[in-house]
């Protein structure tokens, strides 16, 4: 995204090729890539530089080398660092917030109270009353 637009993110998690490259707030994931050798260059914006660092380089043999093992010491790093990430019965709470984000599936009287048939069968006689309905008007 542009510099604008990740400015006003609050909450950044990054992956590469499936694997976790960060997850925190976006305001620390300069300091994180720097402490992890990947500094940002001054006239890079920091999303810019993010996904340089992320992505893998379409390069020669020696730049694919250098963007594979600079992606597996970051998806090391990232499991290193979020170690804590934990999930205690369907709430997932993590070290970097206070908030907790819920991942439970649905419960029985969350589902469609129709089956699939009743739905098919609702579905089909509306949509054979809405051109029975066009072809009397005409």
């Amino acid at each position: 995204p542009s510099q604008s637009v990740f400015a006003k993110f609050d909450d950044l998690l990054l992956v590469s090729e499936g694997r976790l490259m960060y997850y925190g707030e976006t305001s620390n994931v300069r300091y994180y890539l720097s402490n992890l050798g990947y500094p940002c260059p001054k006239d890079t914006g920091i999303a810019e530089h993010v996904l340089d660092c992320i992505s893998r380089s379409n390069g020669g043999e020696k730049e694919q080398k250098e963007s594979d093992d600079r992606i597996n010491h970051l998806a090391a790093a990232a499991i290193k660092a979020n170690k804590d990430l934990k999930l205690e019965s369907s709430v997932a709470v993590t070290k970097h917030h206070h908030h907790k984000v819920k991942f439970a599936s649905l419960s029985k009287k969350e589902r469609p109270a129709a089956n699939i048939l009743r739905q098919f069968k609702l579905l089909l006689s509306r949509a054979f009353k809405e051109t029975t309905r066009g072809k009397v008007a005409i």
